[in-house]
């Protein structure tokens, strides 16, 4: 796994951002209890027990303490794989500190690489370690939008390339050992690099220019389709698709509310996606350049 370099840069975020931010947690944390509890209702679900307020006080001291030395990590890579009947409280509790805006870039790459070991181990014989992936695999999406939300505030263009680059080769780690499907990681690469494209409030501004020409069949055949049919294709692309916690406006119904916000996200994975192609293509063309001008030599 990669390891986080050097000193880290407190992030500093005004009052409003931290206001925004306080009634997004809130509310995404009401859906997110509702979740809990109907997943803790599930008899005999893999990972699903209770962590004893002992347990809890040691994840979170092991949380705490990590740092990009491989000795902190494998301890708390032990104490979660020790305790693999749990992974469902144990997830949960590391998907909230690595989505503390406060938290400096070198703790949450230290908890990002703790979860690359976890991920890691998840086919060993262990009873249970497999509910690790499949919990993350829930969680990740809500943890890369918030990184791409840290990253984007830092004052330093040259911190935030650096972290950039880290995690996208956290993300190339995961690829190569085949824990999700590639396009899976795809969404979790745009949700950091692009992050949410906002269509309805960029239109409202007169700013049409993140619906470009060749997204627009995709974008009308989406907003034809029902919510729950959006937040399938969100899920398996490694975007955020749990609207429980919106609610409708005025303006909005809850339903056009919902496509609104998996729209959003869809988008921005389109547009990563032909980013990547263009660059691709462009350095293609570039090599084929280089080439035929050194043979024409």
């Amino acid at each position: 796994p990669a390891k986080a370099q050097g000193p880290g840069v407190l992030m500093k975020f005004s009052p409003e951002d931290l206001l925004l931010e306080r009634e997004r947690i809130r509310l995404e944390e009401r859906a997110t209890l509702e979740r809990q509890k109907r997943d803790r209702d599930k008899k005999g679900i893999a990972g699903g027990k209770r962590l004893s307020d002992s347990e809890w006080d040691k994840l979170e001291q092991l949380l705490r303490m990590i740092r990009g030395t491989r000795s902190t990590v494998l301890e708390a890579m032990v104490f979660c794989l020790d305790h693999c009947d749990w992974a469902i409280e144990i997830t949960e509790c590391i998907a909230e500190s690595l989505t503390i805006l406060e938290t400096d870039w070198p703790l949450k790459m230290a908890r990002l690489m703790l979860v690359s070991d976890i991920l890691h181990n998840t086919a060993s014989s262990r009873p249970a370690a497999w509910a690790y992936r499949r919990e993350f695999e829930r969680s990740l999406p809500d943890i890369f939008e918030h990184f791409h939300i840290c990253v984007s505030r830092e004052e330093s263009r040259l911190q935030a390339d650096k972290v950039r680059g880290e995690i996208c080769r956290i993300l190339k780690i995961w690829e190569d050992w085949g824990l999700f499907a590639p396009q899976y990681i795809r969404g979790l690469e745009a949700a950091l690099v692009v992050g949410v494209v906002r269509l309805r409030v960029l239109a409202a501004k007169g700013d049409c220019s993140r619906e470009p020409a060749w997204l627009e069949p995709k974008l009308a055949d989406w907003r034809r389709q029902h919510f729950s049919q959006l937040e399938k294709m969100c899920r398996t692309r490694g975007l955020r698709s749990s609207t429980a916690h919106l609610e409708n406006t005025k303006e909005v119904s809850l339903e056009e509310a919902r496509k609104d916000w998996l729209v959003d996200r869809l988008v921005a994975h389109e547009i990563h996606a032909h980013q990547k192609e263009q660059a691709r293509l462009a350095s293609s063309s570039s090599g084929g350049f280089t080439r035929r001008a050194s043979g024409g030599a």
